[in-house]
């Protein structure tokens, strides 16, 4: 696959938005932590495939494994509360605030990371913020 950043993440946002939205039907028939389960060793299944086709050492160790793992344990929470507010709440309500996880990273990306901070990205952010507010009501 020869694509761009911009598209595989347009792609990627596009399966996210079919993967809450089917995990919040299964969510209405399954405990939560069943679905967020069985959703994370599928992935892991599909990333595992993945991994052993496109890489010659798909487990790679160094000092940024920590990162890694890590990382996982915020996904992993992140999950478990996601699924457990989707048993109760509506995914309309829900989808939007979690969705500024990436307003958040967004923002991170500037601060932390030092990546190059324009009007363009401040204003994106600012906007992203207030739409996911007048959504989730």
């Amino acid at each position: 696959m020869n694509l761009n950043y911009t598209m595989l993440a347009v792609i990627a946002m596009i399966l996210f938005s079919l993967e809450v939205t089917i995990s919040k039907i299964a969510t209405n028939h399954l405990p939560s932590t069943s679905v967020a389960l069985i959703r994370t060793i599928v992935a892991a299944l599909v990333l595992s495939a993945y991994a052993l086709i496109e890489s010659k050492n798909p487990l790679s160790f160094s000092r940024f494994t920590a990162y890694a793992s890590i990382a996982g344990v915020f996904l992993g929470l992140g999950f478990l509360l996601m699924f457990k507010s989707m048993e109760t709440g509506p995914i309309s309500v829900i989808a939007p605030i979690v969705g500024l996880s990436s307003v958040i990273a967004a923002a991170l990306g500037i601060v932390a990371l030092h990546e190059p901070v324009t009007l363009t990205k401040i204003i994106g952010i600012i906007l992203a913020c207030i739409s996911m507010f007048i959504i989730s009501r």
